[in-house]
């Protein structure tokens, strides 16, 4: 058995005695006691936690769990192909995104990524697979296996600003083999890392 989350409580912000925080393994969600659970994805927002990820319960599906404190719900279950997995999840502003392989949730057909503005959850144009997740605050940045995102065409990587889909540079490949798995954004630069078999052209 795999637990779906650890919470590490720091008690020294509550003012307890330095030394005394700890991981609390009793902090996973329910069903875990027959399943295999993974998970890939953690966000939270004004106090509640989002986790998601892999579960072996039912390889083509995967909830979403939601802690709010004093319990888990599972507001969303994504759904798709075989081996189903939601690699990560981000908040930018008060709308929630979350990347996968997955081609619905919640029965609204979404390719790869989603977003969830607290009531409905819709796609964003996007079709492929979607690893990774970063935000500078404003734009939300999307790294995986893709060549096209809402028509524009994007290798691997580009970015969402909120209306409409963007390229970065020529992306990173090549388009077919390349994955990528990490993204960070910083002072106005992006960083990406991942399987990029080929050199990175210069621009």
């Amino acid at each position: 058995m795999m637990a779906i989350v650890f919470l590490f409580s720091s008690l020294p912000l509550f003012g307890a005695v330095p030394g005394d925080e700890h991981w609390d393994a009793q902090f996973g969600a329910p069903g875990m006691s027959n399943t295999v659970n993974i998970v890939y994805g953690i966000a939270a927002k004004d106090g509640m936690v989002f986790a998601a990820g892999y579960s072996s319960a039912g390889r083509t599906n995967a909830p979403l769990y939601m802690w709010d404190g004093k319990q888990w719900t599972s507001p969303a279950l994504f759904s798709g192909p075989s081996i189903l997995k939601v690699y990560d999840l981000i908040f930018v502003g008060n709308t929630l995104y979350a990347a996968g392989n997955f081609t619905n949730v919640n029965g609204v057909a979404a390719y790869g990524l989603a977003k969830w503005d607290g009531t409905t959850w819709s796609g964003i144009g996007f079709s492929g697979v979607a690893n990774a997740l970063a935000t500078d605050g404003s734009w939300l940045y999307v790294g995986g296996t893709y060549t096209n995102a809402g028509g524009v065409a994007a290798t691997n990587i580009g970015y969402w600003d909120g209306s409409a889909w963007h390229a970065l540079g020529a992306g990173l490949g090549p388009a077919g083999s390349g994955i990528v798995s990490a993204i960070a954004v910083r002072n106005g630069l992006v960083y990406a890392g991942g399987y990029l078999p080929h050199p990175v052209p210069s621009q």
